[in-house]
């Protein structure tokens, strides 16, 4: 950056770090095996190091590499000129555990000169070194230096290979980048995300990124970034599943209770309520007061008492029946499929749940009240249904339960009355998880669909009490981990 008028330098942006320059007299530098000695010749600094060997022996030294940002490095060394130097030289750059470069002269290194190795990956948060191992005939010399290490510019990466299992509540999405980096996914409902995954910080080439606690069959957005680029590169959407079980309590044959008496001001819909002098009989429950041929409404069950006095259906009819649930724990609906002539108020254990062609709440239901309308042409020939969820089960209980409906005509000398309903109780039933496995080098990447699993692993199957949870214990997809020997892993259940 310059003044204003574009004289004078007054400030430098490092692109990239500078390059490292590491000689035998840094604290980087290290000598693992042989006798080394110093040596007045030098290619960098003040002298050099060197080594005389004997016939089968080898001389090992190190650079430890002090780099604070992961990326890609050129690696070049440089030697004085010696004599009789050893001919058998083997460079290796590991980072982590990760043999991440290899590269082998089989004649000595040409002096005073800039020898380039190669250009690896490093990992910041991992340990970093390149090693010399030196051999040669009877009283040749290894001899070491300077290393130099030149960071370079950063690549973009690019989104490849993008891929998703869906489950209810995950997802897994997975991704490859020519590059290794971390792992990590915007997400939301609509194009504005506004949601994070957890970040894998651990460099890989293979990535997955495991979304939880989202919610059935719905739509989400989600965005991967790739490193070091400033706008996305990979944006897509997903729908979520609805893996349910779906259990029968009754169908509409069930029997009912039932009751024609004026009711205003009593709490006949509460579970103590005293039923027991209340006529009872198999749905569908009916009266219809029509001559000639009536509608087609099946299965006929009971048949309901007409008002005496007028000879018509009451206005309202009022039912209960019982229904018995071992646990509500895990109940994501209740589904009620419905023959209603012409309008009804449901009722779960004394509290209202659901009005069907009638006036909407607050609006007080007394025994006058009449149906809005009608559905299935006035006459109860096909079902209604309505499916209860979230606050609507709060009401449930474990064991015995009551459901209460009153059904309403639509007119007060309506000539008919029809009531039967089936009841299901939906469970999700979502598939068991799938484990799987990405690999970048050394690295291990397991990852799974599905909440409430623990991950587990062993390296002997010869009992089954040799399974231990991985430590932490890891609860949540995905993990990432080394892989130095055989070891098998497994889910099990929370």
């Amino acid at each position: 950056m310059t003044d204003l008028a574009g004289n004078l330098s007054t400030w430098t942006l490092s692109y990239v770090p500078d390059d490292l320059y590491l000689d035998n007299l840094d604290p980087q530098y290290s000598e693992l095996t042989a006798n080394w000695s110093q040596n007045t010749n030098w290619s960098w600094g003040v002298d050099s190091r060197t080594a005389l060997l004997s016939e089968g022996e080898t001389a090992e030294a190190q650079w430890s590499l002090p780099i604070t940002r992961s990326g890609f490095y050129a690696l070049s060394v440089q030697v004085p000129a010696i004599t009789n130097a050893a001919d058998s030289v083997q460079f290796n750059a590991f980072s982590g555990s990760s043999n991440v470069l290899s590269v082998f002269f089989s004649s000595p290194l040409p002096p005073r000169q800039w020898i380039y190795l190669g250009a690896p990956w490093l990992d910041a948060s991992s340990s970093n070194f390149v090693t010399m191992t030196v051999a040669g005939s009877d009283g040749s010399f290894a001899v070491a230096d300077v290393l130099k290490v030149s960071p370079l510019i950063p690549q973009t990466s690019v989104i490849e290979n993008v891929n998703l299992e869906v489950a209810d509540t995950t997802a897994s999405i997975s991704w490859s980048t020519p590059i290794p980096d971390s792992s990590r996914v915007e997400y939301g409902p609509d194009i504005y995300y506004g949601r994070f995954s957890i970040t894998n910080p651990v460099p890989v080439t293979n990535h997955v990124m495991t979304l939880t606690g989202l919610s059935p069959n719905t739509t989400y957005y989600f965005q991967i970034n790739p490193p070091g680029a400033s706008v996305c590169a990979a944006q897509y959407s997903f729908t979520t599943t609805n893996f349910l079980a779906s259990t029968l309590l009754f169908d509409v044959t069930n029997a009912w209770k039932y009751s024609t008496s004026h009711l205003d001001h009593i709490s006949w819909q509460a579970p103590g309520y005293d039923d027991s002098e209340w006529p009872s009989g198999p749905g569908l429950l009916w009266v219809d007061t029509r001559n000639g041929t009536l509608p087609p409404v099946q299965p006929k069950g009971t048949r309901l008492p007409a008002n005496s006095a007028s000879g018509a259906p009451f206005v309202t009819y009022y039912f209960r029946t019982h229904f018995d649930l071992g646990a509500t724990a895990g109940i994501a609906a209740l589904s009620f499929s419905n023959y209603v002539d012409d309008g009804a108020v449901f009722y779960v254990n004394g509290a209202e749940v659901y009005r069907l062609n009638m006036p909407a709440a607050p609006t007080v239901i007394s025994n006058a009240t009449l149906a809005t309308t009608v559905t299935c042409s006035g006459d109860a020939t096909c079902p209604v249904v309505f499916t209860l969820t979230g606050d609507g089960l709060t009401n449930l209980v474990a064991g015995d339960n009551v459901l209460a409906v009153e059904v309403h005509n639509n007119t007060t000398r309506g000539s008919d009355i029809t009531f039967g309903s089936a009841l299901r109780y939906v469970q999700p039933n979502p598939p068991l998880p799938r484990l799987q496995v990405l690999r970048s080098g050394d690295m291990l990447t397991l990852y799974w669909n599905e909440e409430g699993f623990i991950l587990q692993e062993t390296d002997d199957l010869s009992s089954p009490a040799n399974w231990r949870d991985v430590a932490g214990p890891v609860a949540a997809s995905p993990f990432t981990s080394p892989i130095s020997q055989a070891r098998f892993f497994r889910l099990r259940a929370q």
